[in-house]
């Protein structure tokens, strides 16, 4: 990860955790970025907001690195459902809508072949 990745989780850390001056200094940051560089972002963003519906207090940089490494298969996943909602935005930018019709179309006939499949069985 880098700083500006990092950046963004450190403004989560501290809004999901106000009253716990959580990162209160660029001392303080640069220990955590230091201990967490090493991950990639998404699926440290993951871990954090994984944890934040768990637990009651804020995560420490161990907790952090567990609930990572912990849940790697849910954190992976996590990110890459986030990766393919952004490219699916980008691409309805960029598609024209008679190319996106037809491929919700296509859409739409492979899941009825499908349900209609299943019901064959």
């Amino acid at each position: 990860m880098n700083k500006s990745e990092f950046a963004s989780i450190a403004m989560a850390l501290r809004t999901y955790y106000p009253r716990e001056n959580m990162l209160p200094n660029d001392a303080a940051l640069d220990l955590w970025f230091e201990a967490l560089q090493d991950l990639n972002a998404g699926v440290v963003e993951a871990a954090l907001k994984k944890w934040v519906k768990i637990e009651k207090w804020p995560p420490s940089i161990a907790d952090l690195r567990e609930q990572a490494a912990g849940s790697k298969y849910e954190v992976a996943m996590e990110y890459r459902r986030r990766q393919q909602a952004a490219i699916a935005q980008q691409a309805q930018k960029e598609i024209p809508q008679a190319v996106q019709n037809a491929l919700q179309g296509l859409r739409n006939l492979l899941q009825e072949k499908a349900n209609g499949g299943a019901d064959d069985a």
